[in-house]
């Protein structure tokens, strides 16, 4: 039970909004070209399944097929990996970089690769070789997932949140559940929307980047594969 969770909670940690690191494929099983970089179709299907188990656990009895269709999860899939080698390549551009220091302290500070409350190098081989990873691999992964981390901290440099913004919002929510404002209702909720409110911002500031790179940027899409 004990390697179950830890497994369960690496595949989460490894794959939260970007995936699993792609492998730069060639020929037929290219299944979107970003610039120079190949997605292959193992990255496609780790990104699809990822997104299918999410859904799946959030609608649960209610995911049913026509809900599938609507979602669109393989459209979901090609645009968050879009994104993904986007910021990746935007961020080679710009020199960002990650050193072995900053990868070593990320990786042995996993509370799963932890015994006593400090890293163990042969647990952490040891769960790696249960998920068929390589140490190789796994940091390849890490190395990636921290440089998007320090892209969108860039992109999210520029973002606040006003106290308007949140009552606002606050109002619009009241609205739709048939209510109005009264002062005071804020409250203890005040932080709590200002968090949501400020996650939607950086979503936006992060889309709108995006679809400024799409446009500098050859993206080419095999619609077989995925057909």
């Amino acid at each position: 039970m004990k390697f179950f969770f830890i497994f369960f909670w690496l595949v989460i940690i490894s794959f939260v909004l970007w995936g699993v690191g792609g492998v730069n494929d060639s020929g037929r099983d290219v299944v979107v070209t970003i610039g120079k970089y190949k997605v292959g179709i193992d990255e496609y299907r780790d990104t699809y399944d990822r997104l299918f188990d999410f859904y799946k656990r959030a609608y649960q009895e209610r995911l049913t097929e026509e809900v599938l269709r609507d979602l669109d999860l393989k459209k979901k899939a090609i645009d968050e990996i879009i994104q993904k080698r986007l910021l990746l390549q935007e961020a080679e551009r710009i020199g960002l970089k990650v050193t072995d220091e900053e990868l070593r302290d990320h990786i042995m500070n996993y509370p799963g690769f932890q015994k006593d409350g400090k890293f163990d190098r042969e647990l952490y081989l040891r769960i790696l070789k249960l998920n068929r990873l390589t140490p190789e691999g796994f940091e390849s992964i890490e190395k990636e997932t921290l440089i998007l981390e320090k892209m969108k901290r860039i992109l999210w440099d520029s973002v606040d949140v006003t106290d308007e913004e949140v009552k606002e919002f606050f109002v619009e929510r009241l609205k739709s559940d048939g209510k109005t404002f009264k002062d005071g209702d804020l409250g203890k909720l005040s932080e709590t929307l200002r968090g949501i409110v400020l996650q939607e911002k950086r979503n936006k500031v992060i889309s709108s980047y995006v679809e400024n790179l799409k446009i500098k940027t050859k993206i080419k899409i095999n619609e077989k594969i995925i057909s």
